[in-house]
């Protein structure tokens, strides 16, 4: 019998979390540390969310940016069984999958390709501590079977 995987759906929370740390990886890789009080579970407007979680390794996550600067703007509204995308139309998302999930430390790590300037690229390669990043999800996760001695992907 093959083994199943686990499939687990998450409500969509906007959260912002600020960068904590930035590391060069390589001369083109960066990988931020973000974290914040909006990872572990949180009230908005009466409407208690759960911790984020990101169990799955392929989960992911949706940035949100501005092309004009104005990420408030852009950012989707918050409903209190998820967010509904509004028209925003300088909006831009771009999806990634977290590196690492520090629960207890309330952080977590994303790593971005910086390469020409790409408004994601962009973000990352002036990411400095203290500088704030909205996302959404992930709104499910996939986890890997447990008990088995070796897996092919």
């Amino acid at each position: 019998m093959a083994a199943q995987r686990t499939y687990t759906t998450h409500p969509l929370v906007l959260r912002r979390v600020t960068v904590r740390r930035v590391h060069e990886v390589t001369p083109r890789m960066r990988r931020v540390v973000l974290g914040g009080d909006q990872l572990g579970p949180f009230t908005r407007d009466g409407v208690r969310h759960p911790a984020f979680a990101a169990p799955g390794f392929d989960d992911h996550v949706k940035v949100i940016l501005a092309a004009d600067g104005d990420v408030r703007a852009a950012l989707p509204a918050q409903l209190p069984h998820g967010v509904e995308w509004t028209p925003a139309e300088h909006r831009l998302t771009r999806d990634y999958t977290p590196r690492r999930v520090d629960a207890e430390a309330g952080e977590f790590d994303l790593d971005f390709v910086v390469h020409g300037d790409g408004p994601a690229a962009a973000w990352a390669a002036s990411a400095r501590v203290g500088d704030e990043l909205w996302f959404v999800g992930p709104k499910s996760s996939l986890r890997l079977p447990e008990g088995l001695d070796w897996i092919l992907l």
